[in-house]
């Protein structure tokens, strides 16, 4: 399988089903299969971390965030079954046009904008953005992925007057 990416506990690999999973058909294409080691989760202390992911992205169906299927596991590894998303990160685009258009950057922008409406909206609070996190599907939409950092906030932001506190991604939420 090819490596799509990889993370500090294990890799994003291209995938196929062979049959069906937890009611997915097998011909529907490729998938995105994220391998985490129990083991570097284990010595990590980051048991709680996957599963507050897994928690995050089994409840988000929207079109600019990166489609959680199911979960699997075996003695060794977590999975996650997620959509493919064979445009690659906006970074590596980026590097490569050296700068977008503005109609291609109010594009890009606007998706993660919606993105982030979607998840405010459910009170979680996306904590890693950044271009490595917004990848391209096969037709050039940018969506996000990792989250791994995100949370479920229920805190408001407190606004004081000239002031904007810096952990603020939104008036209604407040970081760490």
């Amino acid at each position: 399988m090819k490596v799509l990416g990889i993370g500090a506990f294990g890799r994003v690999r291209l995938a196929k089903l062979k049959h069906s999973v937890n009611g997915i058909k097998a011909d529907n294409g490729f998938f995105a299969l994220k391998c985490i080691s129990k083991q570097s989760l284990k010595e990590n202390g980051l048991d709680s971390h996957i599963l507050n992911e897994k928690a995050i992205m089994s409840g988000l169906d929207h079109p600019f965030i990166n489609r959680f299927y199911c979960d699997m596991e075996d003695d060794k590894y977590l999975y996650f079954l997620l959509e493919a998303l064979p445009g690659g990160e906006l970074c590596k685009r980026l590097r490569e046009e050296q700068q977008f258009p503005e109609p291609w950057g109010k594009f890009y922008s606007a998706s993660v904008l919606f993105a982030f409406c979607h998840m405010h909206a459910k009170k979680i609070a996306y904590r890693d953005l950044k271009p490595e996190n917004l990848v391209m599907d096969s037709i050039g939409y940018v969506k996000v992925v990792d989250f791994g950092l995100a949370k479920v906030r229920l805190l408001k932001c407190v606004m004081l007057p000239n002031h904007f506190p810096p952990n603020c991604a939104t008036l209604h939420f407040i970081g760490d």
